[in-house]
């Protein structure tokens, strides 16, 4: 018994390999909408109102509210400063109305160049700002439309308008800057190559307007966004200290951004996940996560999901932060998004020590996680499958069963009938180490009988037919190492002993959710 339990203790009880075969299987969590929507932003702001013109000029504008691409032409090109205003404002008001806008007519026209040299005329602010204004329409666009702003040479003139004394241009030109790093990688790099980094942190440190606020952190998200690559972090580091004092915003879209701008910085490596520990990030992070808003909630998940990605005391830390009891909560969310990201975030931990799995058992998430992995959609049950396997992998034989007296086996085995081969095997190594750790002295194991009741013999059978060479030999291993004899002994309900060491025997009760201890 002991040489077993020894075996069993050091199969595959490396919490770092159970983490980075996690990350390797991540579910697809960064395709979210709201990523999504932080790229790219119109400004469709519907006013026909312009900053406080002199006499002439105003004249000039009231004559021209409404021109023709042609007259917008002849108007830009005009050597009167005050009728290229006038076209400039015509050009902004054509990208700012309805869906559709006539972004590659007004390329095609020629005015981007022309667009850019009015962001150097620094003895008309408005013409800058309505420059920046129609320029940042333009960038919202495809990525052919951002690349002729950007081969203007745009980007110079507006990191350079980030010193400007009016907050209005300053806003808009952040925006348009916003749009171009959006677009990619490439941009995103040459954004910060080009210096933005550093104006944008002053800005948020030192303008009290909460649109320019709200924007500059956007902006500031988006240089920090993108995972192939990833941008340098010697690039984007400073920018930390930053995202965690705007972490006590009472604005909640400068808030919801700053951590999606954290949960990109600590995506990955531990220096990059230490250094947003190290900023003193968990509290408030935890104190959002708490949060009866969704769109707070999530990101704070995030984040803290990437930071239990780390080393084992990196997870502890976030452990003992006393976020663990808040997920019971969140697993409950009748929001899909919220449950499937918080399975994930714990499937973290379980990939840890078997301490930090206990924390997990303690604040009673596992009957969530079954839950979850019962009755969530897909994409919910896999990250559901993967925080079980990973206890499986990592856990005690006490832990192990105590799952499975929450009643896994039959949500693990209803995966195994579905069309993705990844999550297959995840069930399939989480079935086979249950088995194993379900072996007794004698040769029996009541495992077997548990998973032929809920159909996964026939089903483990079936999928020696699988196309996947991996599925094929991980079934017939199984069968071959514990279906080989049948044992039609009366095997009973596993328990673990007073020592959480081995199983003992107990009347088999059959719950509504799965086996019960």
């Amino acid at each position: 018994m002991t040489d077993r339990l020894r075996d069993f203790k050091f199969k595959g009880r490396d919490s770092d390999a159970a983490r980075n075969r996690r990350r390797e299987n991540v579910v697809e969590l960064r395709r979210t909408s709201k990523n999504e929507q932080m790229m790219k932003r119109r400004n469709f702001v519907a006013t026909d109102d312009v900053k406080p013109l002199g006499e002439s000029s105003q004249n000039i504008l009231e004559e021209n509210t409404h021109m023709d691409l042609p007259q917008m032409i002849v108007a830009m090109q005009s050597p009167d400063i005050a009728t290229n205003l006038a076209g400039t404002v015509a050009c902004r008001k054509l990208l700012s109305k309805g869906h559709n806008l006539p972004i590659d007519n007004v390329i095609e026209a020629g005015l981007v160049p022309r667009l850019v040299q009015f962001l150097a005329r620094d003895d008309n602010s408005k013409l800058q700002y309505e420059a920046a204004w129609a320029l940042t329409n333009i960038a919202s666009g495809t990525s052919e439309q951002t690349t002729a702003v950007v081969e203007a040479n745009a980007l110079p003139y507006l990191i350079k308008l980030l010193s400007s004394n009016d907050e209005d241009t300053v806003e808009q030109a952040i925006w348009c800057i916003g749009n171009i790093a959006g677009d990619g990688p490439h941009y995103r790099d040459m954004s910060l190559t080009a210096g933005l980094l550093q104006p944008l942190i002053y800005l948020l440190s030192n303008s009290p307007k909460l649109s320019l606020q709200r924007n500059a952190t956007w902006v500031l998200a988006n240089l920090c966004r993108g995972k192939n690559p990833q941008p340098s972090f010697e690039a984007v580091q400073n920018a930390i200290p930053t995202f965690v004092s705007l972490l006590a915003s009472d604005d909640q879209d400068t808030v919801v951004d700053a951590v999606w701008g954290l949960s990109y910085l600590c995506d990955g490596e531990y220096r990059r996940i230490q250094a947003v520990i190290d900023a003193g990030a968990i509290a408030p992070l935890v104190t959002l996560l708490a949060s009866p808003v969704s769109q707070l909630q999530l990101p704070a998940i995030r984040c803290l999901g990437n930071l239990v990605t780390g080393d084992d005391m990196q997870t502890q830390q976030v452990v003992d932060s006393g976020a663990l009891p808040i997920f019971a909560r969140l697993l409950a969310s009748h929001k899909e998004n919220i449950r499937k990201e918080s399975c994930w975030a714990l499937s973290n931990i379980t990939a840890g020590t078997q301490p930090q799995i206990q924390a997990v058992i303690d604040h009673n998430l596992i009957p969530l996680i079954v839950k979850a992995l019962a009755d969530g959609d897909f994409r919910t049950q896999k990250e559901a499958a993967w925080a079980l396997a990973n206890i499986t992998t990592s856990g005690t034989i006490h832990q192990i069963s105590y799952i499975v007296g929450q009643g896994c086996i039959k949500p693990l085995v209803d995966l195994l009938d579905r069309d993705d081969s990844k999550i297959i095997l995840v069930c399939m190594d989480a079935i086979g180490r249950i088995l194993e750790a379900g072996k007794q002295p004698d040769g029996s194991n009541p495992v077997c009988e548990w998973l032929e009741e809920a159909g996964g013999v026939s089903l483990i059978e079936q999928l020696q037919d699988h196309e996947n060479e991996e599925i094929y030999n991980k079934a017939l291993e199984i069968l071959e190492t514990h279906f080989a004899e049948e044992d039609e002994e009366d095997t009973g309900m596993l328990v673990p002993d007073a020592s959480g060491t081995s199983f003992n025997f107990a009347t088999p009760v059959l719950a509504q959710g799965g086996f019960d201890f």
